[in-house]
């Protein structure tokens, strides 16, 4: 039988918090984050979810899409309950694009460091261990911050 969490209200306010942290931190330009949770939503055994947002000056204010944010605030409260979430941060940057990453672990998101983050965004997840290779040459792998 697969497994349909339900993030609490508390599940959802940290990852408000978390994902705050992270687009306070990301800085200015387009960014978009993916995130991987070992669950069944409706296609399968894992659910990926993405969000775009743009963070345009020194405001605090972000552009998001609203549904697309509150889907993902509760995929991230769902992350919260599980140690094997990961997450992934690319910013896109007129020559290159930045990517780093984090892993839940006891509902808290870890950075990855930058050889983690290399090999798990080259990984082709549906013919693992191998690696795609893709978007190499005009990728930047950094390690993630910390979110709090």
């Amino acid at each position: 039988m697969a497994w349909h969490p339900v993030p609490t209200a508390q599940d959802c306010d940290r990852a408000i918090t978390y994902l705050g942290s992270i687009m306070r931190q990301a800085g200015q330009g387009n960014h978009n984050l993916m995130l991987s949770v070992p669950c069944d939503l409706g296609g399968g055994g894992t659910t990926y979810r993405g969000m775009a947002f743009v963070h345009p000056g020194d405001d605090g204010e972000f552009w998001i899409d609203d549904i697309a944010g509150g889907e993902f605030v509760e995929l991230t409260g769902i992350a919260v309950q599980t140690s094997r979430a990961g997450l992934v941060l690319r910013t896109f940057g007129e020559t290159s694009d930045r990517v780093m990453g984090w892993r839940f672990s006891s509902g808290i998101p870890t950075p990855l460091t930058v050889d983690e983050i290399s090999l798990a965004y080259r990984i082709d997840t549906t013919t693992a261990p191998e690696q795609t290779g893709e978007e190499t040459e005009y990728t930047e792998y950094a390690e993630g911050f910390t979110i709090q």
